[in-house]
């Protein structure tokens, strides 16, 4: 189980980044982790899973989730499910206390290895996913183009600009960090 903690640093008494191994089967039939978000942090931006449901189980602190726009707060003991293409969002709904919160992704597919392989590039360039380089990022994301979408803008452009950053990331040898990706047929 891979364990991601979103805005903690060690000083602020969070533990560091901590990647587990994981299995590289995409038939798996789902993929749980532990997060971790600091007090007032966001998770990731506002994005869609097209072929997974995503559930969030609170075991500590408040959350805040958006799913389609609808705001919602969860306590400890909740958990609230995300059906495949519905867009969402969470963040700690506390100034003062960390989130803590098990996900679960089902199916698996290739989620497991686009989050470690997101999670590593972060580590290695400074801890914090905005701090993984932006070729990187495309290439991760190019190849599991059809699992999760970032809605903010049209599919058709998104595409071409992945693709092409994700190309140019190959040609100037910016994936060589990154393990590949056998996706099963």
């Amino acid at each position: 189980m891979a364990i991601l903690l979103i805005g903690a640093t060690p000083s602020k008494g969070f533990k560091p980044w901590k990647v587990a191994g994981y299995d590289e089967s995409s038939s798996a039939p789902h993929v749980d982790f532990e997060c971790t978000i600091a007090p007032g942090k966001n998770g990731p931006d506002p994005h869609i899973h097209p072929l997974q449901t995503e559930t969030f189980h609170v075991t500590g602190g408040q959350m805040k989730a958006v799913v389609n726009g609808e705001e919602k707060e969860l306590q400890t003991g909740e958990t609230i499910v995300i059906e495949p293409g519905q867009v969402h969002s969470f963040s700690n709904a506390s100034l003062d206390e960390p989130l803590n919160l098990k996900i679960r992704i089902e199916p698996a597919l290739n989620f497991q290895w686009y989050m470690m392989e997101a999670a590593t590039s972060a580590i290695r360039n400074g801890s914090r996913w905005k701090d993984a380089p932006l070729l990187e990022i495309c290439y991760i994301l190019n190849q599991v183009v059809d699992e999760h979408d970032f809605p903010r803008l049209p599919a058709p452009v998104k595409r071409v600009i992945v693709g092409v950053m994700a190309r140019l990331a190959v040609l100037l040898k910016k994936t060589s960090n990154i393990t590949s990706l056998h996706i099963e047929k």
